[in-house]
């Protein structure tokens, strides 16, 4: 499950089965979206990908710099008829989280996403497209077990292109609102080579000022 909170794709039905667990047998990837030169998350066996890590200290501006990798290893889980494969990573700050179960999916109005299971293993956004600039890509999420603290959480989608690391990237942004401030999660997607950059930033509240805490870039994309 990612730093904030997962939201469920009710359109989705939740079957979970084990495909395969056996690392000698090769799993055959059905959904042809992962497996499409254009997909936003490449998901072939063996997929990797190399990233430079940087920790930010905010007091000071300097920088802790790590490289760190991700991989789709061979081992997936069917759920609601997609097979989910399985990301590890090496660092648990990244984009993937130290690992999960991912798949591309269109939604009913024929924009790709790609989905998550979380540790329940019920699918939820990792990452959307939208063709409305600024748009809401999920219901807004709400947790007030907390009184004191209350927190609501949204994600928006966005059609601005950036160059970053030598490709053309969309980006999504996760806002996490309490009372300590704001925090967004944004996450860059190359189509065809996949997640190319992640941050995380902090605004305290009270404060005009937002920090970096945390940011992932792409040094290299290896597909199998």
């Amino acid at each position: 499950m990612k730093k904030y909170f997962a939201f469920t794709i009710a359109s989705v039905i939740v079957v979970l089965s084990i495909i395969a667990c056996n690392k000698s047998a090769q799993v055959v990837n059905i959904n042809n979206l992962n497996t499409s030169t254009t997909a936003l998350l490449p998901l072939k066996v063996g997929d990797t990908w190399i990233y430079q890590d940087s920790i930010y200290d905010t007091a000071t501006n300097a920088a802790f710099v790590s490289i760190d990798t991700a991989q789709v290893i061979n081992k997936s889980v069917t759920v609601g008829g997609n097979p989910y494969w399985g990301v590890v990573e090496t660092d648990s700050l990244g984009c993937f989280d130290y690992g999960g179960y991912l798949t591309n999916y269109q939604d009913q109005y024929g924009n790709y996403d790609v989905l998550e299971l979380d540790s329940s293993g019920s699918p939820y956004l990792f990452w959307g497209a939208t063709t409305v600039n600024g748009s809401q890509l999920t219901q807004t999420y709400t947790d007030f077990s907390n009184l004191s603290c209350g927190l609501t959480e949204n994600t928006y989608g966005f059609t601005t292109q950036y160059s970053i690391a030598g490709y053309t990237c969309y980006r999504n942004i996760v806002q996490v609102q309490d009372c300590h401030g704001t925090a967004s999660y944004v996450t860059y997607i190359s189509a065809g080579v996949g997640v190319v950059r992640y941050e995380i930033w902090q605004q305290n509240a009270g404060s005009s000022t937002t920090s970096i805490l945390y940011s992932q870039t792409l040094t290299k994309f290896i597909p199998k």
